[in-house]
């Protein structure tokens, strides 16, 4: 954890940062093709280029994991 309590990178110790974003790629998800889930949650290191994909909504009250990564950000969050 950084001194204000968020999450940091594993690799540098910089801060991470929550992005959404739209790229139409809802196949990605557990919930497949055609389920709307299309767009990507990322938590993003802003001092180094690494990303750590989280999962992916749809609208704001719906989370879908992504199918490649399912369970990342539970390493994320041990790493602490």
């Amino acid at each position: 954890m950084s001194k204000f309590g968020g999450m940091v990178c594993p690799a540098c110790g910089a801060e991470l940062e929550l992005r959404i974003w739209y790229d139409g790629c809802d196949w990605e998800s557990t919930a497949g093709e055609g389920s709307g889930f299309d767009c990507s949650v990322n938590m993003e290191c802003t001092c180094c280029p690494r990303t750590y994909p989280i999962g992916r909504v749809k609208r704001e009250k719906d989370f879908c994991e992504n199918a490649d990564s399912t369970g990342v950000y539970r390493r994320l969050s041990k790493m602490q």
